[in-house]
């Protein structure tokens, strides 16, 4: 999703299973090896739990589009109990509603970053589609150095760039170019994970927003809507 020397240590990436292949297989086609590469941004992370069972709980849920695959992925990043709650039934059998329903959708600012963390050196990582795990390629970087690694990637497909100070206190712009994904901005402050209400319309947005948490002057808290 670090340990306190700031190098994120990660596992190997859980792999889909060859059940859950197969399924994918019947299910969509020619699109098979795409929704397989979109289900292991799950699992990439020490902390993704019940991989497994998530992935087929997503599977599940999206019903056989690939759109609805991508946003319940990205969903089970931010929490996956959400995408295990809603497979659960009442006690008549009935399945809940698929609202966004444990996470307060309203406006609001989220915390600063907290003041033991403010000397400490924040890197960038960049995850790219089919890779294992982020790479870290700036530390403490500058808006320049930010916008040459930010604009070196395609992004054709979704991908993640990070300022990450430790696996709770971050902030990442992601998502793709592609209109079917579109970019995203999202943060977390001691764990506490928020998301820009309004997608970032440019790559350059997602440039300020970075470099805004490397200066921690406040501005990535305040210039943009959050829920």
């Amino acid at each position: 999703m670090t340990i306190p020397t700031l190098i994120l240590k990660k596992g190997d990436p859980m792999p889909v299973s060859d059940e859950l292949k197969a399924q994918i297989h019947t299910q969509y086609g020619d699109q098979s090896d795409k929704v397989v590469q979109i289900l292991e941004y799950y699992g990439k992370e020490d902390m993704h739990q019940e991989v497994e069972r998530v992935h087929s709980a997503i599977l599940e849920l999206a019903s056989g589009d690939i759109n609805r695959v991508k946003e319940l992925v990205l969903e089970a990043r931010r929490d996956y109990r959400n995408i295990l709650y809603w497979l659960t039934f009442d006690s008549d059998g009935n399945p809940p509603p698929l609202p966004d329903f444990t996470r307060d959708q309203s406006p609001k600012i989220p915390p600063d970053i907290p003041d033991r963390l403010q000397s400490h050196d924040i890197l960038l990582k960049i995850l790219l589609p089919a890779t294992a795990e982020p790479q870290i390629v700036a530390t403490n970087p500058s808006r320049e150095e930010i916008r040459k690694h930010v604009y070196a990637l395609k992004w054709n497909d979704i991908t993640f760039v990070t300022a990450e100070i430790d696996q709770d206190n971050w902030l990442d712009g992601s998502g793709s170019l592609n209109p079917e994904d579109g970019l995203s901005g999202m943060c977390s402050i001691e764990g506490a994970q928020y998301v820009t209400e309004q997608a970032p319309e440019s790559l350059d947005e997602i440039v300020e927003l970075l470099h805004s948490f490397v200066l921690r002057n406040g501005a990535w808290r305040t210039d943009v809507v959050w829920t």
